[in-house]
């Protein structure tokens, strides 16, 4: 299994922030900055842990599961989650990436075994 979480640092962005926003769903992470985008690639299951238990409080699993599928394209899946929610350390979906007015972080995950991913992700 293969994640990458990315977001974009705009201009009128603190890349302090975006990266605190990261680090509050994920963990302290060593990110990388390339071309405007700091991204983070890792193997580990573990690190979407706090993701799946922020969407678990908020009820929020029918949702997320429809948006894991409907991103869905072989092994590979992805979702969106609200920057500025983040910052506050609270997981907020986002459907599409026009909703976040910062722009989402985006969570990519590529795994031979992605089903077994998606049930991990959205069991109760």
């Amino acid at each position: 299994m293969n994640i990458r979480i990315s977001a974009r640092v705009y201009p009128s962005e603190d890349l302090n922030k975006v990266i605190k926003a990261i680090n509050n769903l994920f963990g302290r992470l060593e990110l990388e900055f390339k071309e405007g985008e700091i991204y983070f690639l890792s193997s580990e299951f573990n690190l979407l842990r706090k993701v799946k238990e922020g969407i678990r409080s908020k009820e929020a699993l029918p949702t997320f599961k429809r948006i894991l599928l409907n991103n869905k394209s072989n092994n590979f899946t992805w979702f969106y989650l609200n920057k500025q929610a983040a910052y506050m350390g609270k997981v907020y979906l986002c459907e599409e990436e026009g909703e976040s007015p910062l722009k989402p972080i985006k969570v990519e995950i590529h795994s031979d075994k992605i089903d077994e991913i998606l049930n991990l992700l959205t069991s109760p």
